[in-house]
């Protein structure tokens, strides 16, 4: 007979919330860690506990008596292994929207499992972008969250950048045809969107997506990584699966967007958002300086990187945007950057 008595008095499972998101919110108010929840929670147990998505039954019979619901209610919140989901430790993608609601309805917050698909970037209920939170979210107790205020220019990009998602999720997960006017082929585009967040080369510390920072709130849901790790041997679908932040594989799929769509507005294209913002007198100065130092450690071209993802020749998408395909990143920015 299992002799574990442990009573976590945190509120019950939430609709459509993970395992994992209930070991947060127990970690947060015993101040501990979820991994020393759950090494509490498996001690002394009679068989393998499994893993935190998927636990065996009793560790669900030991977690339905600590919070004092059912074990079907425990039960629906274990985490599939699907191909399209993040894990359950690594998710960081939320909804500021959704999270101030429960706030004011009196509920805690808490992690839903719609936001852990990989190609989908906007809150379904709010149709706002999902941002990555903090690490220590489930601590913060009844302090409203950052939502910023995004300009309709702004929100077009998430939303065009959503809807590209959208078509790679259906081409790939649903088996529906490769839309016609992109001019690149869905096998090339997987391959690029796979690798944008990794170094192509060795004397280079920053990815291709690293380039894309523009506008000061753009930056809350689009920006690349600041350090990456390089290029593997063996490209697999497992390494997007790594990529948590929702503003890294958003930052990829918006490059991606730009070099193959041809119905892209020609001003939710990434070089018509300024890099840094006007400063006082003097602002440029250390900007030159960074360009300068760091200039052999950017990509050297975004086209050419994107070459190399796909490591064959591709042709120049045609000129739909207005803009020359072959331009590059520092070109593109010329006018940013005092000479």
């Amino acid at each position: 007979m299992d002799t574990f008595k442990q009573r976590w008095w945190i509120p019950p499972p939430q609709p459509d919330e993970s395992l994992w998101s209930v070991l947060e919110r127990a970690a947060a108010f015993y101040r501990r860690t979820p991994h020393h929840i759950w090494h509490a929670l498996i001690k002394d147990g009679p068989a393998v506990a499994g893993s935190i998505d998927r636990p065996r039954p009793w560790v669900l019979a030991r977690i339905a008596r600590a919070l004092g619901v059912s074990a079907s209610a425990v039960f629906q919140c274990r985490w599939p292994d699907d191909p399209w989901l993040v894990r359950s430790q690594d998710q960081m993608a939320h909804c500021p929207l959704c999270w101030n609601e429960d706030i004011a309805a009196g509920r805690p917050v808490y992690l839903r499992r719609a936001w852990a698909h990989l190609l989908k970037m906007q809150c379904t209920v709010h149709d706002y972008p999902l941002l990555p939170c903090h690490p220590q979210w489930a601590a913060r107790g009844d302090c409203p969250f950052i939502a910023p205020a995004f300009t309709p220019r702004e929100s077009a990009v998430f939303r065009f950048v959503d809807q590209f998602a959208h078509e790679i999720c259906a081409r790939a997960f649903e088996g529906k045809p490769w839309p016609a006017h992109h001019c690149v082929s869905f096998e090339q585009t997987r391959k690029a969107l796979i690798l944008m967040n990794y170094r192509t080369d060795h004397r280079q510390e920053f990815p291709v997506t690293y380039e894309i920072a523009p506008t000061y709130f753009l930056r809350f849901g689009i920006r690349g990584p600041k350090f990456s790790k390089p290029v593997p041997k063996h490209v697999s679908w497992s390494l997007f699966r790594a990529i948590a932040n929702p503003a890294h594989r958003r930052a990829a799929l918006w490059l991606l967007a730009c070099k193959v769509s041809t119905t892209m507005p020609r001003e939710l294209h990434y070089r018509h958002f300024r890099y840094f913002p006007a400063g006082p007198p003097g602002f440029d100065v250390p900007v030159r300086l960074f360009r300068r130092r760091y200039a052999s450690r950017f990509p050297r071209n975004a086209d050419d990187g994107l070459r190399e993802y796909w490591q064959e020749p591709v042709d120049e998408p045609p000129q739909h945007a207005g803009i020359p395909p072959s331009a590059s990143f520092v070109h593109a920015i010329r006018h940013h950057w005092p000479p």
